[in-house]
């Protein structure tokens, strides 16, 4: 992967994706590859749009299987890459909060369909598609689940759990609560030589109330009733104890959580899902079906898949990026994120 142009103070990303034949050796070879293609794309894009900060990716995140093999028939490696995208565009998000648009090309189109569903991103460009596992661009828009920014924007906080919020006598993950081998009602506060839960005393062989002992029955029920009257008294002093605890831990854990605000729930916008095909491209003949493990499936340009078609021109299969084609001009405002201008 190679990133052309400032990531961390990019507007918009796009995130070039080839299809086969492609290798680290040849990453740079004119814009028939991603290396090429990326700086090809920048450089329209501030012809176009002088005041926008583009950032592109040149991704290759997976072994492109050569053209005249059986692995370009297949989704083997289809189905790695798109597990590594998947992971390349959460990192991504990590460090920019600029919109990112897939542009994919050939079989690239391929591992992007697969990897796309859920994704933050706002726009998929497929290009010299030789056919997706989706039978249509909604299925593509499968809902993601809701992305979690900042409640006082990016990186401005992270969720603090008030559970694990820790006071004396409490740990990690229990919340700073006085249980846990200390609860109320187990034997945590015991009295000297007792506890004060089970109304164990600490009397001993000569204490008054034992045999032997010279007391009277009286002396031994005023000793009994002042030792009750001690333990009761130490029993609602250890009560208020504990209730002062607890509240001061839902305190300090209720300025934990004002001090880190939790994320709020964001949904992305809809998924615009494009396709292209180059006048002069020889994919247009290879059959959009599948066939057990061989093929790929439906083809994004017939009229009811749903896909906006862009203009391409009179190209080939490797001539999207090309200097001075519609392609690359469409290409780039998708890039751009401007959808009104692009021409069909």
């Amino acid at each position: 992967m190679k990133v052309y142009g400032d990531l961390v103070a990019a507007d918009r990303v796009a995130i070039v994706v080839p299809g086969a034949d492609t290798t680290a050796e040849t990453f740079e070879a004119g814009t028939k590859r991603p290396g090429g293609a990326a700086r090809a794309l920048l450089a329209e894009a501030a012809r176009l749009a002088p005041q926008e900060r583009l950032a592109v990716v040149a991704w290759l995140g997976y072994d492109s299987p050569p053209t005249l093999s059986l692995g370009a028939l297949t989704h083997d490696a289809a189905d790695e890459g798109a597990a590594e995208l998947r992971r390349t565009v959460s990192d991504l998000r990590t460090r920019t909060a600029a919109p990112i648009a897939l542009l994919c090309h050939s079989y690239g189109s391929v591992l992007c369909a697969k990897a796309v569903p859920g994704l933050p991103v706002t726009d998929l460009a497929v290009f010299g598609s030789p056919g997706l596992d989706a039978p249509s661009a909604a299925a593509l828009r499968r809902p993601p689940a809701p992305m979690a920014e900042p409640a006082d924007g990016p990186g401005a906080g992270r969720h603090l759990d008030p559970s694990r919020h820790t006071d004396a006598g409490g740990a990690p993950g229990t919340g700073g609560d006085l249980g846990g081998g200390g609860h109320s009602g187990t034997g945590r506060y015991a009295d000297a030589g007792g506890d004060a839960r089970t109304g164990g005393d600490a009397r001993t062989p000569g204490d008054a109330g034992t045999p032997g002992d010279a007391g009277t029955e009286d002396d031994r029920t005023q000793a009994e009733t002042s030792r009750q009257m001690e333990s009761g008294a130490q029993a609602e002093a250890l009560t208020q104890a504990e209730g002062e605890t607890k509240a001061r831990t839902q305190a300090q854990a209720q300025e934990a959580i004002q001090a880190f605000p939790a994320p709020r729930a964001t949904t992305p916008p809809p998924l615009r899902v494009w396709a292209g095909l180059g006048g002069s491209d020889w994919i247009r003949f290879v059959p959009k079906t599948k066939i057990g493990p061989l093929g790929f499936g439906a083809d994004p340009m017939a009229p009811g898949y749903g896909a906006r078609v862009f203009e391409v021109g009179p190209g080939g299969h490797s001539d999207y990026f090309s200097p001075g084609t519609p392609s690359l001009r469409n290409l780039a405002l998708i890039a751009l994120g401007r959808p009104e201008q692009v021409t069909s």
